[in-house]
């Protein structure tokens, strides 16, 4: 089995400062204290989500194999400290020019921030990606806001145990199949075609209240739209 490595990149939808309540379309830094990063790890801090590096590292000080700001500089700027990446034009978002700067080691991906704002913006980022797991087969999963609700997680090809609450949907971008077995009202038992777009994958339920855990098999990536994942 290869050896975990996480990638946590934060956006400008982290909020310093409000509680999630009062600011429902951000992700509270303090929350993140429930963040568990098992194995080597970097960071990487995407223009205005330098706003909230400081605290996040009072919540997860590391240590980090690397520390990287990266951006045009619209909304935030460099950190004193930290190496900086600038992007030199604007061909493509802050976000996609952050993907081409993990580590090739990254198995993992947790992206906090880059939810809830403009919907362009959101699924850009999500569709980005999904073309990042499409070309990256050693990164196994990726999730927007952990830890939150609602949150969206990425999978890459093969077989995979997550931990979801609630009410969840699996969409594909491309021709794919998939199993679903767990404590999910749904089942898929045997590997079962699922269409791009599909609605197959529409509205599944766990069983209980609290996290389940959900087995998935998939040939290609998958998008979970879901009220709650828990990553280990």
């Amino acid at each position: 089995m290869h050896s975990v490595h996480h990638a946590v990149i934060l956006g400008p939808r982290l909020d310093d400062s409000a509680s999630i309540s009062e600011s429902p379309r951000s992700v509270n830094i303090a929350s993140l204290s429930e963040a568990r990063f098992i194995g080597p790890k970097s960071l990487f801090v995407v223009d205005g989500g330098q706003n909230a590096y400081s605290r996040f590292i009072q919540f997860c000080p590391g240590p980090w194999k690397t520390t990287l700001w990266l951006g045009d500089g619209d909304s935030g700027k460099p950190i004193p400290g930290v190496v900086s990446q600038p992007k030199p034009t604007q061909d493509e978002s802050d976000f996609e020019f952050t993907l081409r700067h993990l580590l090739q080691e990254t198995t993992h991906v947790r992206a906090y921030g880059f939810l809830s704002g403009r919907k362009d913006h959101e699924w850009m980022n999500v569709m980005t990606a999904y073309r990042f797991l499409q070309s990256n087969r050693s990164v196994c999963r990726f999730d927007f806001d952990p830890h939150h609700t609602p949150s969206i997680l990425l999978l890459g090809s093969g077989s995979h145990r997550v931990s979801l609450r609630g009410t969840f949907s699996i969409l594909s971008l491309v021709e794919n199949s998939l199993t679903v077995t767990g404590a999910v009202d749904y089942p898929l038992a045997v590997a079962t075609p699922l269409s791009p777009f599909s609605t197959l994958g529409l509205s599944n339920q766990t069983h209980q209240d609290q996290p389940e855990s959900v087995e998935l098999t998939c040939r290609e990536p998958l998008i979970i739209f879901c009220e709650g994942v828990f990553p280990k």
